[in-house]
């Protein structure tokens, strides 16, 4: 293989990769996307929690933060218990695969937050 032949092998792999790149912080940048990562991640809080909990979608800000918005967790009885408008996690994207991901976030940012705590008749509370 000539070097002349062997730098447009490698200057067509680059090419490729950028594009690949590209494409996919397209694709995650998409309302598609957000929304099925919403949905996914609302199966995974429901799998944790006793209660209902719904995500309406996930947006990913940079490598090292993602923001979930619309967030409803539902008591026993499926009534809204608690929601916010969105919550921002910031964390650290190498620590997350050398360790626990728990330890791997450094902030979490709530806005908006509500909760509805009440004392139903029979005596027993909502949460």
């Amino acid at each position: 293989m000539t070097r002349k032949s062997a730098y447009t092998a490698t200057g067509i792999v680059v090419s490729l990769c950028i594009l690949l790149l590209m494409g996919t912080g397209y694709y995650l940048g998409t309302r598609s996307f957000m929304e099925r990562a919403g949905a996914v991640a609302s199966e995974e809080a429901a799998g944790l929690l006793p209660v209902r909990v719904s995500i309406g979608s996930i947006r990913i800000d940079s490598l090292h933060s993602l923001t979930a918005e619309d967030i409803v967790v539902y008591d026993r009885s499926d009534v809204r218990m608690a929601g916010a408008e969105s919550v921002t996690v910031d964390f650290s994207l190498f620590s997350m695969f050398s360790g626990s991901p728990i330890n791997a976030v450094h902030e979490v940012v709530v806005r908006r937050p509500e909760a509805l705590l009440e004392k139903r008749q029979d005596g027993s509370w909502n949460y």
